[in-house]
């Protein structure tokens, strides 16, 4: 997302300041002083505590243009650039239930976080429409880092002994989870399949590799970046929200049930 920020600002003329909150709002409201401070042209974030976009609004009423990229806000005030989440967690679910599985365990994201719930949502409606009731039990809230995937995993083996898939909400929870899998004795995929979200690069190093939905995470960032870019020069802006379709991208963690091998 960064470089195709960058890549499209750096065609316009701009130079861009790139900010890491670590998801702590404190940090994330002395970055946006600092911005202002600095008198930036525009800002393209996404937000760190999704039940608390006070400062976030008062930037717009303060008439700094603003886009919004994966964790979205309900206002009719507010650009932004986003993946559709609630198809991601539907596809990954159903590739699964296609190679056989019925039990299948799902680590979320906090689900204080929109994204979080849509990609849940997605889960339990490929579930419910292939004839699968949705298991409380087979669902465990995280947060979006690997120690939760740990977490998360331990909890959903021990509590379902016949679980033979699991659908972690985001690539580094999927990590976590492929750490405790080889904890317990079991394979990947032979014994327990494992599906991602995000498609990041360690995706592609982990072994086996991991089969994830995959977020157009360059286009999307070029696409904010001209949004932002039209807002500061008082251009028209012709969506003020843009939805990117997600992709399965299948590689060596799902295996049939039968097979052990996909």
């Amino acid at each position: 997302i960064a470089r195709g920020v960058e890549d499209s600002a750096h065609i316009y003329g701009y130079n861009v300041f790139l900010c890491n909150t670590d998801d702590n709002l404190e940090k994330e409201s002395e970055y946006i002083r600092a911005l202002k401070e600095k008198y930036v042209d525009g800002i393209i974030f996404t937000s760190s505590v999704p039940s608390d976009y006070q400062h976030i609004m008062e930037l717009v009423r303060d008439g700094v243009p603003i886009v919004m990229m994966d964790r979205r806000m309900e206002s009719e005030e507010i650009y932004g650039v986003f993946i559709d989440n609630y198809e991601g967690g539907y596809l990954a679910t159903k590739h699964l239930i296609d190679l056989g599985h019925r039990k299948i365990g799902c680590i979320t994201g906090p689900l204080k976080v929109k994204n979080a719930r849509e990609r849940l949502e997605g889960y339990k409606r490929a579930l419910l429409d292939n004839g699968i009731e949705v298991d409380e039990r087979l669902i465990f809230e995280g947060d979006y880092k690997i120690n939760n995937g740990i977490i998360g995993t331990e909890k959903l083996l021990n509590d379902n002994k016949d679980i033979t898939a699991i659908f972690a909400c985001n690539d580094l929870m999927a990590y976590g989870a492929y750490k405790t899998i080889r904890s317990y004795g079991y394979k990947i995929p032979d014994d327990i399949s494992v599906v991602g979200f995000d498609d990041i690069l360690l995706s592609q190093i982990m072994e086996p590799q991991l089969t994830t939905i995959r977020q157009p995470a360059y286009d999307m960032g070029l696409t904010a970046a001209r949004m932002l870019i039209k807002l500061i020069e008082g251009k028209k802006v012709s969506k003020k929200i843009i939805i990117f379709k997600p992709q399965l991208v299948i590689r060596q963690s799902t295996a049939s049930v039968d097979e052990g091998v996909f």
